[in-house]
């Protein structure tokens, strides 16, 4: 698990929350007969239902207006969730005898329009739900009379402005009024609202927001301004927000924040600031923020952090500084967040890490280095790091890892793609006993040895693909020995030929062999085996052949024959084509032709290449003979019987004309 899973993590339980709200599940806290016409494909409400009735729902269905006599029959509602309908009119007096309307969810319809007395009469209705309609404009005096009124979600319509007058007689906890198309929000909207709790202004076109604007939303926990158009922030504007807990600016335009912005939120737990202009943060920006576990600054311009940044922040568990410019990190930069669990570093511009950086993260069991430009890292690295299990180490410029480098933490998952690994000698690569994904794909490869993974027996999941592996030799059949557990295999995209069974023989767990993309010669007998050895032993099996060309399906229908070892030769400075040396063949529109170089040819074998060049050469030959007779041969009797029937008819025409002469 990483931030990106905590994060959507803590986004599905918001959405859990809000579904349970604001679905159309019945809630449990309002007592009476519950009526239930959802999916009922209704266009209308009928007229007869019990009068008792105290909770209706009808959602998903066709409903597509509601007049002034639509709940007569209904006048002890309480609760009325009518969501994904098609309601596009809702008459002035339509909920005029619901005295004791209590919640009114009217979310995801086509609704313009809200007449300023539509909730004149509902003095008892604390919740309303307008989300997901067409609604250009909110009279100032539609929610006058609702003063028990504490939750208001008029989110995703398209309003532009809000009067200052709107929530003025209320009072409210929570308010929704994001994605809209509001573009200036007076300061005076939240006046007097030292009630509110959550308050989501985000997904608009907000551009500034007034020093002033949250000095009485004292009691505010959460607040969502993401998604605007917001370039600076008033170093007061959270000043009186002193219960602020979790804060969103992302997705906005801001270039600077002033070091005293957060300086009066010491309840502060999530900060997500990523996606931004940021190019720099003073470095006591979050002295303050003493409870902030959450942190997220990704996707800015951020060139250097100051080593005591993080200082004070001793709960932090989730730190999100991917995609900006860092180029170093100081060996105690991360040394006060004891308690850090994961750590995305990701596309920077990192070079190198100190042996010290992560000495004091015991608890961190995610980090990400990938697509940085770190060319080796310390053997004592990851040493105190006793609860990594997962690390990304990708598109980076490493050659080589000190083979004790993960050893005593139990790390189990490793990516190593997109470097530049060369392996020299018959020794253990790594030395991580319950590693169980490494991933070394795209990494240069081009030869594995019996002792490569022997230090790493418990993998579950191998990806060696886009490499140059070719697997030629007998002496590689080692290569896998021991990995009784590995259960997926990836040698796709390599410089494969052919493969023995004897290459799996150890693998007892494995579901999924990929190794398509590769020159695979499906004709060579090793080839068949191992097919026969992948139905036996129920493995899927993915490949594609490349010699004759067709797919996997079709090897048990070739006659195979042995390639001999010796035209593989095993040379370090020889390199193979992708594609077959032996059997490349390209397919034309009007024809198939081998075609092979000069290289191609001393790679496999002069002789064997020759002889199959002349064969298929000799083939095409004849075939084109036989083609070339068959068309004569065709003209010939088409000419002939031109002929003949010409003689016939001038015969008969001759004897036509001699008849008449004589008669």
């Amino acid at each position: 698990m990483d931030y990106r899973q905590v994060t959507v993590t803590m986004f599905f339980v918001t959405i859990v929350a809000a579904y349970n709200e604001n679905s159309c599940h019945t809630p449990t806290n309002i007592k009476g007969l519950t009526v239930n016409f959802s999916a009922q494909s209704l266009t209308a409400l009928p007229s007869n239902m019990n009068e008792s009735t105290s909770k209706l729902v009808a959602c998903h269905s066709k409903i597509s207006i509601l007049n002034n006599n639509t709940f007569n029959s209904t006048r002890n509602l309480t609760l009325a969730i009518l969501r994904h309908n098609e309601i596009r009119q809702v008459d002035a007096g339509t909920f005029q005898h619901l005295k004791f309307l209590q919640e009114l969810d009217l979310g995801h319809n086509m609704i313009e329009y809200i007449d300023k007395n539509l909730f004149r009469n509902n003095i008892y209705l604390y919740k309303i739900n307008l989300e997901y309609n067409l609604i250009n404009h909110l009279h100032r005096d539609t929610m006058k009379f609702n003063k028990d009124l504490w939750k208001v979600i008029i989110g995703h319509n398209k309003i532009k402005d809000i009067d200052i007058a709107t929530f003025s007689n209320i009072v409210l906890t929570t308010i929704d009024i994001s994605g809209n198309i509001i573009t200036d929000l007076d300061f005076r909207v939240f006046e007097n609202k030292d009630k509110i709790s959550t308050l989501d202004m985000s997904s608009n076109k907000i551009s500034t927001v007034h020093r002033d604007m949250l000095k009485s939303t004292r009691a505010l926990r959460s607040l969502n301004m993401s998604h605007n158009q917001i370039k600076f922030l008033e170093k007061d504007l959270f000043r009186n927000n002193i219960n602020l807990q979790s804060l969103d600016i992302s997705n906005n335009a801001i270039e600077n924040i002033h070091v005293e912005t957060f300086k009066y939120n010491p309840n502060l737990e999530n900060i997500i600031m990523n996606n931004n202009k940021l190019n720099s943060l003073h470095e006591t920006i979050f002295f303050e923020n003493v409870r902030v576990k959450f942190l997220d600054i990704s996707y800015n311009k951020v060139y250097s952090l100051n080593p005591q940044m993080f200082r004070f922040n001793t709960d932090l568990r989730v730190l999100n500084l991917k995609s900006n410019r860092l180029s170093t990190l100081d060996e105690v930069i991360f040394s006060y967040n004891t308690k850090l669990k994961f750590l995305d570093l990701s596309s920077n511009k990192i070079a190198s890490v100190y042996p010290q950086t992560f000495a004091k993260n015991f608890n961190m069991e995610y980090l990400n280095l990938s697509s940085n430009l770190i060319t080796a890292i310390f053997r004592d690295t990851f040493k105190e790091t006793k609860k990594l299990k997962e690390i990304d180490l990708s598109n980076n410029t490493l050659t080589t890892l000190n083979s004790e480098l993960f050893s005593a933490i139990p790390l189990k998952s490793l990516s190593l793609r997109s470097n530049k690994f060369v392996f020299e000698g018959d020794t253990q690569f790594l030395r991580a006993p319950v590693l169980e994904i490494l991933d070394l794909g795209s990494c240069n490869i081009t030869k594995l040895m019996s002792e490569t993974f022997q230090g790493i027996l418990n993998l579950r999941k191998l990806k060696l693909d886009n490499n140059h592996l070719k697997f030629y030799h007998s002496d590689q059949e080692n290569v896998f020995s021991r990995l009784y557990q590995l259960q997926e295999l990836d040698l796709s995209s390599n410089s494969i030929i052919t493969l023995s069974p004897d290459l799996l023989r150890d693998m007892e767990s494995l579901k999924l062999f990929d190794f398509s993309s590769n020159p695979l010669v499906c004709s060579d007998c090793r080839v068949k085996q191992l097919h026969e050895w992948c139905i036996d032993n129920s493995v899927l099996c993915v490949a594609n052949c490349s010699y004759p060309k067709g797919s996997w399906d079709m090897v048990p229908l070739l006659t195979c024959s042995n390639v001999k070892e010796e035209f593989f030769p095993l040379s370090s400075g020889t390199e193979i084509s992708r594609m077959s040396p032996t059997h490349k063949m390209q397919e034309d529109d009007e024809e198939n032709k081998f075609e092979r170089t000069t290289n191609d040819i001393k790679e496999y074998g002069k002789e064997q290449v020759l002889s199959e060049v002349k064969t298929a050469s000799e083939t095409s030959n004849n075939s084109i003979i036989m083609y070339i007779c068959l068309g004569l041969f065709c003209t010939f009797v088409v000419c002939l019987c031109v002929t003949l029937l010409g003689v016939f008819c001038y015969k008969k025409r001759r004897r036509r004309r001699e008849e008449n002469h004589n008669w």
